[in-house]
Parts: structure tokens; C-alpha cells; sequence
């Protein structure tokens, strides 16, 4: 069998978290003229990154066909709703590890990075080089061939941070007068900062944007995204514990939104399962099931057709230069 060749650098861009947080599909989000995915596969091209690896989990199938096209290798984190974002690293890092000498790492959300800053991170040959803004460090992560081999073994705890640290790796960190390196877009305040900031640096000039989610209310409560996608982790999961874990809120709070739901509804969304060699869990009921399908099916043709109407009645203000804010 023919060895595999290493390639000078490559990359791994991670993109398969539910982004409960932000409340909308952060790769998909635009910025400036095209998506904050999308820019970060650019940055890693520009970068002369090849292959350019892009894990997914959470709408895998949209994202792939978002990014069709672009010359990338995919990947799926098929556990994405229950695992930490360094399960989906090791799935990356285990295609990667034999086909490259040097690893270029960002999550899916980092799209205003400058490649300057990238192309002066790479002059540097430590197992691991760090861009640094103000006094915190960001990404992307430039990673030798022999620190992703012993990450590659790491089993301890707190993920790629925790490697990090324990191993005892080289490593060099790079001031850098790019805020675009610890700039994403976990919660919507963030998202609207990282827009001023692609804005202040000529990254794209700002459209006019459509931002329509669709909410039923049944008395005094709301199906909507958020809750769609809880339900939804607990048909992938089995378990509304493990739902709540991954759209990031307690357990008592997703009993509360469920109970709450059932009584305006009038049926049951959840049904317990007791006992069995998996502990027990919950699961849809067959109304539940097909509450949540006919809700995603209705978002669907509702955006669709909102989107149409949208690019046909706001032609004329589709593209705006917004101002900054006045300082206070």
C-alpha cells in the first residue's frame, strides 16, 4: 500500500455544534457579502491550506450543500448533541494527523480573521503558535505534526484547552493588532460586534438582512426555534437531559418549557422511558413527532416565501453602509 503523502499545511474547521446561544445557524450567518463560514474556508484557502477539513453534526446536510463547490473534505460528528467540540477535533485530527506537517485550526465562527495575521502566525515553527489580542489568546491555532500526535493520545479533561496545557508543549505566543483572532458569534450581542468590526476593517459592505423566525402561540406559551430544536435533540438523543445539555440550558428549565407546552397544547410531547440497559430517557410521542415535523416543514415554505418577498419589496435598500455608533 502506497504511504500517504503529508502536505505542508492543512486545516480543520469545526462546525457541527446546535449554536443554541446565537439562536440561529452561526455558519450560515452573513457577514459582509457572504457567510461566516464560508469566509473561513477562504482565510484557510488564502492560507494555501489543502486539504481543508470541515467537521459538521447539527444540519449537516444544509451546510455541505452551502459549501458544494469548494474543494473540501467533510466529515461528521454523528454524536454532535451530546459530545464536547474536542470529540469533533479528534475526528478531524484522525484524518488529518498522517496527511499533514503542520495543522491550521479555527471553529466555524472566527470569519474576520486578517490573513496576515494568519501568514504571521505560520513564520513561526513551535508545536503550537497562538495569536494574542489585547492580553486573550484566539484562533486560528497553528499545530506541528508532533504536538497533534501526542494530542491525538490526550485522554484527560477540558479538551484541546486542557491539552494544551498539560502536555508540555512548545509554544509561542503572537501579539497581533487584529481583534478579528477573538472575535465570534456565540450570542447575538456578539454576532453585532463582529459585524461593526468586518465594517471598520473594508470586510464587505453590510446588507439589509431579513431576520424572521416563526413563533406559534398556544395561550401564554410559544413554540418557536429554541424549542423546536430542544424537542429535536431529544428525538437524536433519547434523553431530554442530554437535549438540555446541548441547547445549553438546566434540566428543570427544559421540564418547565415541556409541562408548560403539553398544558396549552393538550397532549403529551414526551413520553418517560423507565428502566432498560440504557437507564431510561425520554422520547417524542407520536403527536409530538409530528407536531415538531409539520413546525419545520411550515418554517421551511414560510422563510422561503418571506425571503422571495423580501428581495422583491426592499430592492432599492438591499445594500447599506450603516453608521457606527456615537460614542457616549
Amino acid at each position: 500500500m502506497e504511504a500517504t503523502v503529508r502536505r505542508p499545511l492543512a486545516a480543520l474547521i469545526l462546525a457541527a455544534g446546535v449554536s443554541s446561544r446565537m439562536e440561529r445557524f452561526k455558519p450560515m450567518l452573513p457577514v459582509g457579502e457572504d457567510t461566516m463560514i464560508r469566509r473561513t474556508v477562504r482565510m484557510m484557502q488564502q492560507a494555501g491550506a489543502d486539504p481543508i477539513v470541515v467537521v459538521t453534526g447539527y444540519k449537516s446536510d444544509v451546510l455541505r450543500q452551502h459549501l458544494d463547490g469548494m474543494g473540501l473534505v467533510f466529515l461528521n460528528n454523528e454524536h454532535y448533541a451530546f459530545t464536547q467540540m474536542f470529540d469533533s477535533f479528534k475526528i478531524g485530527l484522525e484524518y488529518l494527523l498522517p496527511r499533514c506537517e503542520r495543522l491550521l485550526f479555527s471553529p466555524g465562527d472566527v470569519p474576520t480573521v486578517q490573513i496576515d495575521t494568519v501568514r504571521r502566525l505560520l513564520e513561526y515553527d513551535s508545536q503550537v503558535v497562538r495569536p494574542v489580542y489585547g492580553k486573550k489568546s484566539g484562533h486560528p491555532i497553528v499545530l506541528r505534526h508532533d504536538a497533534l500526535e501526542k494530542i491525538s493520545d490526550y485522554r484527560g479533561e477540558d479538551g484541546l484547552r486542557g491539552a494544551l496545557r498539560e502536555l508540555g508543549l512548545s509554544r509561542q505566543d503572537v501579539p497581533v493588532n487584529d481583534e478579528g483572532v477573538v472575535l465570534d458569534a456565540d450570542t447575538p450581542e456578539e454576532y453585532n460586534r463582529l459585524l461593526l468590526h468586518n465594517l471598520r476593517i473594508g470586510g464587505g459592505q453590510e446588507s439589509l438582512r431579513l431576520d424572521l423566525q416563526l413563533h406559534l402561540c398556544a395561550l401564554d406559551s410559544v413554540f418557536d426555534p429554541f424549542f423546536a430544536q430542544l424537542l429535536e435533540m431529544v428525538r437524536m438523543t433519547g434523553s431530554l437531559q442530554m437535549a438540555c445539555h446541548a441547547v445549553h440550558i438546566s434540566y428543570s428549565k427544559g421540564w418547565k418549557l415541556v409541562r408548560r407546552m403539553e398544558a396549552a397544547l393538550g397532549f403529551p410531547l414526551l413520553a418517560r422511558v423507565v428502566g432498560g440497559s440504557a437507564g431510561g430517557g425520554s422520547q417524542l410521542t407520536a403527536e409530538g413527532a409530528d407536531l415538531l415535523h409539520c413546525y419545520q416543514q411550515m418554517e421551511k415554505e414560510v422563510l422561503a416565501t418571506a425571503k422571495e418577498s423580501f428581495e422583491r419589496c426592499m430592492a432599492r435598500y438591499l445594500q447599506l453602509q450603516p453608521a457606527e455608533p456615537e460614542e457616549k
